[in-house]
C-alpha cells in the first residue's frame, strides 16, 4: 500500500523547503552529524534527509523528533498561537443561530414565561368577579391598544430577509 502524500501549492513546498533548511542550519551551528541527529531521533538516515529537504512525505512526528533533539520543540508551539481570522469568525459565529427559532415556538415560551402573572389573584378581577381564562386572553381585547402575545412574539421574531 502506497503513502498518500498531501498536495500542496507552491508556497507550500517553498515554507517546508525552509523549514528544513532551518532544521539543517540549527543541526550545524550545532557541529552535529545528520547520522547523529537521525539516530537520537529515532529515525533512518533517509529519512532525516528528507526532513532537512522539506519532503511533504515527512511526518509531523519525525520532524517533532528531530526539533526535540535540537532543542527546539518548544518552537511548535507557536504554530497557530495567533489565529486572528479564527477569533474573528468565532466571534460573528456566536451571535448567529443555527436555525433560527419558529414563531410557534416562540410564542409557546412567551406562553409559558407570562402566564403565571396571567394567574395570580389581581384586585381588579376579585373586585369585579370577573374570570378570566387562558383562552379568552388569546382571542378578546378588552382595550383597544393592549399589547397582545402575538406583538410580543413580533418583537422577538427576526424578519425573513428579503428576496429581490
Amino acid at each position: 500500500m502506497t503513502k498518500s502524500i498531501a498536495k500542496l501549492s507552491a508556497q507550500g513546498h517553498s515554507q517546508l523547503e525552509q523549514f528544513g533548511a532551518r532544521i539543517k542550519a540549527a543541526r550545524l551551528r550545532r557541529n552535529l552529524p545528520q547520522a547523529l541527529v537521525a539516530e537520537r531521533a529515532g529515525v533512518s538516515i533517509m529519512t532525516y534527509r528528507s526532513a532537512e529537504a522539506g519532503a511533504p512525505g515527512c511526518a509531523l512526528g519525525t520532524y517533532m523528533a528531530i526539533l526535540e533533539v535540537l532543542g527546539l520543540s518548544a518552537d511548535l508551539n507557536l504554530v497557530a498561537k495567533e489565529d486572528p481570522l479564527g477569533r474573528n469568525l468565532q466571534d460573528s459565529a456566536l451571535n448567529v443561530r443555527a436555525t433560527p427559532r419558529s414563531p410557534a415556538r416562540i410564542r409557546s415560551r412567551v406562553n409559558k414565561a407570562f402566564w403565571p402573572v396571567f394567574e395570580a389573584p389581581h384586585p381588579f378581577f376579585e373586585n369585579n368577579k370577573s374570570e378570566i381564562t387562558k383562552s379568552s386572553l388569546k382571542t378578546e381585547k378588552t382595550v383597544s391598544n393592549a399589547v397582545t402575545l402575538d406583538d410580543l412574539v413580533s418583537l422577538l421574531v427576526k424578519p425573513a430577509p428579503k428576496k429581490d
